[in-house]
């Protein structure tokens, strides 16, 4: 849920949308493309593990969301650090700001995901 489900998705979002705002490397904006698909898919793998532990022993729900809530502060520090050394001059015109709410919303997202599933099989 945060290396892949945030801090993956947010730089493929980047990369993506550097290269499509400029009009630049067709060929590698669709191999990011791909790439994005094939982690969707780690990802909702991932999110069907946790969702079968947390089925199988209702407790690790709050062990789950206490080591995302210490997690995701610190990958969206690394967001903001990404930024960093660019001061105000951040390459491709690109806005630190808007990548820390994609950041955010992937993790909802993810979370949200988990939750609907978890409450279709009466574990929430």
């Amino acid at each position: 849920m945060i290396i892949e489900g945030v801090l993956a998705e947010t730089g493929y979002h980047g990369y993506a949308r550097a290269l499509r705002d400029h009009g630049i490397l067709p060929g590698t904006l669709r191999g990011v493309a791909l790439v994005q698909r094939d982690e969707a898919r780690h990802i909702a793998c991932g999110l069907h593990a946790l969702g079968r532990l947390i089925e199988a022993e209702p407790a690790l729900w709050e062990v789950l969301i206490a080591r995302l809530n210490t997690l995701l502060p610190l990958a969206l520090g690394i967001v903001v650090e990404t930024f960093g050394p660019y001061g105000d001059d951040v390459p491709f015109g690109l806005d630190p700001d808007e990548f820390i709410t994609y950041a955010s919303a992937q993790f909802d997202h993810r979370l949200r995901a988990l939750e609907r599933d978890l409450a279709k099989v009466g574990s929430f």
